[in-house]
């Protein structure tokens, strides 16, 4: 239920569902989104966000108060979704030294400051460990 992409990039926003839902944002540093999209919508109604945000995006159905998702649009492409385990992979990071942040809807920030250094022609594999208080 998280959605990384490009800010200007075109999603469209699709339902297989058989009764209507709306797609609500309140971004930060763009245009709020508040569209009703059809039962069994398949062509898509367009969202753009045109610039990045520094923090995920809350995405709500007014209609069903139980469904909250995310996206965060970002002006570049190193960034990553946790799989069931915890693990995730950005390619194509530059040789360096990074600054990580670690984000998760029960606790917002759990890490801003990770750094971690990517050698030239290198995988590099980290460990981040946050105390279960973090998540709550």
């Amino acid at each position: 239920h998280c959605l990384l992409m490009r800010s200007k990039q075109k999603v469209l926003v699709m339902s297989g569902d058989s009764v209507a839902h709306n797609t609500h944002t309140k971004p930060t540093r763009n245009s709020e989104f508040n569209k009703t999209i059809s039962a069994n919508e398949r062509t898509g109604v367009e969202l753009v966000y045109s610039k990045a945000e520094t923090k995920p995006i809350g995405v709500v159905c007014d209609y069903h108060s139980w469904m909250k998702a995310y996206h965060l649009p970002l002006d570049h492409s190193f960034a990553a979704i946790t799989d069931e385990n915890g693990k995730f992979e950005i390619k194509g990071l530059p040789a360096g030294t990074h600054q990580l942040r670690v984000w998760h809807e029960r606790g917002d920030f759990i890490e801003r400051g990770f750094k971690v250094t990517v050698k030239a022609d290198a995988s590099e594999s980290v460990t981040i460990k946050a105390p279960a208080s973090k998540f709550q």
